[in-house]
């Protein structure tokens, strides 16, 4: 009997078993292989996008209420503009400035004073007064021809030879109270009438009959506006 036969398959089943346990062996020695890192879903949300802008309108923009404060601000503080008071006139429907005095109101005519027009009168104006007088007379002062005062500021216009109610009237350079109309010297040239209006700020406190010269002492520091009117006359 041949023993080798005998043995040969004990030994080929011992050697598989080895190699079974030897390869088992060595995958339990080998690391474990890490998983791939799984991605995580993100949590922030994707922007939203702007809700369209109808077609036609423009889109709304939102002011910082600082500006529109300021802005009001600035505008209550701009100060308003006002309006110039209108100055001081006189003028007559009878003849225009710097033009001839009708003969009716001379001393060849009805010797009556001329109707007269006041306008812009200030309003803290308390009286007004009149001077009407000739600097072209041939003597060292013009001559007087008129003095009224204690004209009521209300007053905006003298009719022809009338007196407003109030007022008073002085002494003129013939030594007479009251009106006294233009009549130079024959041959003299033309003469100049100057009507000169005051406004003032208080009333007079001066009694009547006062000539030019109390009377332009008595408002000099009560005048706040004065309008002058020209005419002239000539023989």
């Amino acid at each position: 009997m041949n023993t080798s036969r005998t043995h040969f398959p004990v030994l080929a089943a011992a050697l598989a078993v080895m190699l079974v346990v030897f390869c088992g062996c060595k995958k339990a020695q080998e690391p474990p292989q890490e998983a791939a890192p799984t991605e995580k879903p993100s949590l922030q949300a994707e922007p939203k996008a702007p809700e369209p802008t109808p077609a036609g309108e423009p889109a709304p923009t939102t002011q910082p209420a600082a500006d529109s404060e300021q802005e009001n601000e600035s505008m209550s503080e701009t100060p308003t503009a006002k309006e110039p008071a209108s100055p001081l006139t006189i003028a007559s429907p009878a003849f225009e400035a710097n033009g001839a005095i009708p003969r009716k109101y001379s001393r060849d005519g009805d010797n009556i004073s001329p109707p007269l027009v006041f306008a812009g009168v200030p309003e803290q104006t308390r009286e007004l007064a009149l001077i009407v007088d000739d600097p072209d007379a041939p003597r060292p002062e013009p001559w007087v021809h008129w003095v009224v005062y204690r004209i009521q500021p209300a007053t905006s216009q003298l009719a022809a030879g009338a007196l407003p109610g109030g007022a008073v009237e002085g002494l003129n350079s013939s030594g007479a109270f009251g009106y006294g109309g233009p009549a130079p010297p024959k041959g003299h040239g033309t003469h100049h009438y100057h009507f000169k209006l005051y406004a003032l700020s208080a009333p007079l406190e001066a009694p009547a009959g006062l000539d030019k010269a109390k009377l332009l002492a008595a408002m000099s520091s009560k005048i706040i506006a004065e309008a002058q009117l020209v005419g002239t006359y000539e023989r």
